[in-house]
């Protein structure tokens, strides 16, 4: 599902540290430029993926594209420099009212075991229409989109739900047993008397395979006996503190 989230970052030409957090939700549409897809899947026995990038303003745009290894420690989100995939072109130029073609590569004949996650990341790169050939840090648009890479052996996601104390309430933590990825959307709280109440509508986050990751559970009017969620598409409903 398409998220139509805006996020602005701060951006300085050609550095790539390793970026820890999520920087944002997967765009679709974002100050006249679109993304597709906003979701990235390399099949077992695919060496290619592409992502259009369509600038719908009225000025050409400057980007920087970047791939990046994605982990999740302690519950959090991790970013690092691989080398399994490529991504062409690094930097590119997209006049108005056209479109640009992202190529990920992945350059060895074998796929991987297990699903390999990464986060693809493409930053606008400040245009020096001034002359000065001095490139300052500028507000400037930046995206994330999650890329994975199957593994050969077939797996799914399942998750175990529990409520843990948190400072500022309780939290839903969320742990992925499978070999795979999984994408939360429409999450609500389901109670003994058999009614419902709304916790996030959209796309929640993702939990991959072996880690942890946890959110808010908003206000609770009692504790409920599970949440049900869509993952990776399909309706669930977890039993909190028990596994699948």
């Amino acid at each position: 599902m398409t998220s139509h989230l805006s996020c602005r970052l701060f951006y300085l030409l050609f550095r790539a540290p390793l970026l820890y957090g999520t920087l944002c939700l997967t765009l679709a549409r974002a100050d006249g430029i679109v993304i597709s897809p906003t979701l990235v899947t390399l099949a077992p026995d695919q060496h290619t993926q592409i992502v259009t990038l369509q600038n719908n303003s009225p000025q050409p745009r400057y980007y920087q594209v970047q791939l990046f290894a994605w982990q999740q420690q302690a519950g959090e989100n991790l970013y690092a420099q691989q080398d399994s995939l490529l991504v062409t072109p690094p930097i590119s130029e997209v006049p108005a009212g056209e479109q640009q073609l992202i190529r990920i590569i992945r350059p060895s004949r074998s796929a991987p075991t297990r699903e390999q996650s990464y986060r693809l990341i493409i930053s606008e790169i400040p245009d020096d229409s001034s002359g000065t050939g001095v490139l300052a840090v500028d507000m400037l648009l930046r995206l994330s989109l999650p890329v994975f890479a199957q593994g050969t052996t077939p797996a799914q996601a399942a998750l175990n739900a529990r409520l843990t104390p948190h400072q500022a309430g309780q939290q839903v933590s969320l742990h992925n047993l499978g070999g795979r990825h999984a994408r939360l959307t429409h999450g609500e709280w389901l109670f003994n008397d058999d009614s419902a109440r709304p916790w996030q509508a959209g796309l929640i986050g993702y939990v991959l395979p072996g880690q942890t990751m946890q959110w808010p559970a908003g206000e609770l009017p009692e504790q409920p006996r599970a949440l049900r969620l869509h993952v990776n598409g399909t309706t669930q409903t977890l039993t909190l503190g028990e596994t699948p």
